[in-house]
C-alpha cells in the first residue's frame, strides 16, 4: 500500500468516528472472547464478531476504524504509525490520555529500536486493544509503566451532539 500525505493547513482527524461507538465495538469484541494471537488479522470488512476468535494488536485497530469510522488504515503497527504522522495527527501527551474528554486517541509503543511493537486506541481515559494473555481488552490507561513509553495521536475529536 502506498502512502501519500494528505493535504491540509491544519491537523488532521477521522470524521464521523464516535468514540463513544469504539468503546461499545470493543465491549462485544470482550463479551465474544475474542483472544490475541500474533499475527491473526481480521478484514476490516467483517462484521461477523462471532465470527472471529482471534486478532492481533493492529488487526483489531484497523477492524475498529473501519467498522465505526468507515476509514481502512493500513495493517501492522508499523504501517499505522507511519500513516499517523503521514495523516498530520495531532501528538498528543500521554497524560492527556487518562482524560475522558471523548476524544479517541491511538498509541504505539516502542519497545525496542524506533518501530512501534504495540498499538492500540483510547477512549475516555480506557485502551480499546487486543493483547498478549487478554485478547480483546479494555485497561486505564497509565495501569502499566510501559504506556508511559508511548506515542500518542489524536486521532477523533468527540462527535457533536452525542
Amino acid at each position: 500500500m502506498s502512502l501519500t500525505k494528505t493535504p491540509s493547513f491544519a491537523w488532521h482527524v477521522l470524521a464521523n468516528c464516535d468514540p463513544k461507538q469504539v468503546e461499545q465495538f470493543t465491549a462485544n469484541g470482550i463479551n465474544a472472547g475474542i483472544k490475541y494471537k500474533l499475527g491473526a488479522k481480521v478484514s476490516p470488512l467483517s462484521s461477523a464478531i462471532a465470527r472471529i476468535s482471534e486478532v492481533d494488536c493492529s488487526g483489531f485497530v484497523r477492524w475498529a476504524i473501519f467498522q465505526v469510522c468507515g476509514t481502512i488504515i493500513p495493517d501492522g503497527s508499523v504501517n499505522q504509525h507511519q500513516w499517523a504522522d503521514i495523516q498530520g495527527l495531532k501528538k498528543s501527551t500521554v497524560n492527556d490520555a487518562k482524560n475522558k474528554d471523548n476524544f479517541l486517541r491511538i498509541a504505539f509503543l516502542r519497545p525496542q529500536g524506533d518501530e512501534p511493537g504495540h498499538v492500540m486506541l483510547i477512549a475516555n481515559g480506557l485502551t480499546c486493544e487486543s493483547h498478549g494473555g487478554k485478547g480483546i481488552d479494555r485497561r486505564p490507561w497509565g495501569s502499566c509503566s510501559w504506556m508511559g513509553n508511548c506515542e500518542v495521536y489524536v486521532l477523533a475529536l468527540p462527535v457533536v451532539g452525542k
